[in-house]
């Protein structure tokens, strides 16, 4: 999973305005209505991971990779509705991550507990920097488990929400003129305007990746 701080910032700006896009509603019950919700979300979403990860034929069916996207964009939205940077929590704490179940977990637990003790009203003066070591942590245990089981995430949450994208009608095909670009088939979103380009991997899986130069 790549690491530039740049992808953890430029997903979790883009996954809350998808969220305040195609679920307005969520979005008019205030930042701790909505932090309350990302928080439920990653709850479930960590569930349904551990799963997975303990059903050895669902790893090997790719299942694995899906699972960790979710709970990817639940991670990176919460953060984003607390007004944190993804890339500054993480970068506190990238040496830190362990990269096993336990490890992810606890420290997702962590953040739940203290978005429990912010929803009925804590305002400690340490509450906070305990949420910014622990909201890191949960990055940097996402990065690591992703590493060790060699899981591309990015390529996931970006094929999720382009799939959202074409079902709602917010993306477009479209042509690049040159010769390096024939044959590609490419996607451009008419929302965030990002070019996405589709491709099958060596599996003879549909994959996803964001082109990143200017075109």
């Amino acid at each position: 999973m790549p690491t530039n701080p740049d992808t953890l910032d430029r997903l979790a700006l883009r996954g809350l305005a998808d969220s305040a896009r195609w679920f307005p509603e969520l979005h008019d019950r205030g930042q701790i209505g909505l932090v309350v919700h990302f928080a439920l979300g990653l709850a479930g979403e960590v569930g349904e991971l551990i799963e997975v990860a303990e059903s050895p034929g669902r790893v090997i069916d790719g299942e694995l990779g899906a699972e960790l996207a979710d709970v990817t964009i639940y991670a990176l939205d919460l953060v984003a509705a607390l007004d944190r940077t993804p890339s500054i929590l993480y970068d506190a704490q990238a040496l830190n991550g362990e990269g096993t179940w336990t490890s992810l977990v606890v420290a997702v637990g962590q953040v739940l507990n203290l978005v429990k003790k912010l929803n009925r009203g804590d305002n400690a003066p340490e509450l906070g920097a305990k949420l910014d070591h622990w909201l890191g942590l949960m990055l940097a245990e996402i990065v690591a488990v992703a590493d060790l089981f060699r899981l591309d995430v990015v390529a996931e949450i970006i094929r999720k929400r382009e799939v959202l994208n074409g079902r709602w009608g917010a993306c477009e095909h479209v042509s690049l003129e040159g010769e390096e670009h024939r044959g590609e088939l490419l996607w451009r979103c008419q929302v965030c305007f990002d070019l996405v380009r589709e491709h099958r991997d060596t599996a003879g899986y549909l994959t996803y990746e964001l082109v990143a130069e200017d075109l």
